[in-house]
């Protein structure tokens, strides 16, 4: 199921920690994506409704408009974090300075039935918790490129 967002003039929406610049024609026709890699630019262009270009391995639609408005859908694997600039500069606040994936506040909510801001506390102290890894009583998480993808659970808990 794709994220859909709306197309913020000068504000990023975030692909991991990769910053993403989306801009609309005066027309709303052309969606323009700007980025970079390793300080290279990269651009890709969206014209016309459904559709989609690729940005670093997550497929992006022009998915609708909302009060003349274009909105973007983001399809991606449930390991990668999708965010706009509010909520990104949020997560990053909260768990110092790492993003959660879908997947790890999935499990959490279905085993725990824990929010996002109760996960994020959760992640931040194992975050702090001493010892090796990020762990915090029976969890153990998953963190690659600064990225909780994974949560395991031991002792049947």
């Amino acid at each position: 199921m794709a994220l859909i967002l709306n197309v913020q003039p000068f504000k990023p929406v975030y692909i991991n920690h990769l910053p993403v610049m989306a801009r609309a024609d005066k027309l709303n026709e052309v969606i323009t994506l700007k980025w970079e890699i390793d300080g290279k630019p990269k651009q890709a262009r969206i014209v016309g409704l459904g559709n989609s270009v690729d940005v670093e391995g997550v497929t992006v639609t022009l998915d609708s408009f909302y009060r003349n408005k274009p909105k973007l859908a983001f399809d991606a694997p449930e390991t990668t974090v999708i965010l706009s600039g509010r909520i990104y500069d949020q997560v990053m606040g909260t768990t110092g300075g790492l993003l959660i994936s879908r997947n790890v506040y999935n499990k959490l909510y279905k085993r725990l039935a824990l929010q996002r801001s109760d996960t994020e506390s959760l992640v931040l102290a194992a975050k702090k918790s001493k010892g090796d890894g990020f762990k915090y009583k029976n969890m153990v998480f998953t963190v690659v490129d600064s990225i909780v993808q994974d949560v395991e659970f031991n002792n049947g808990k």
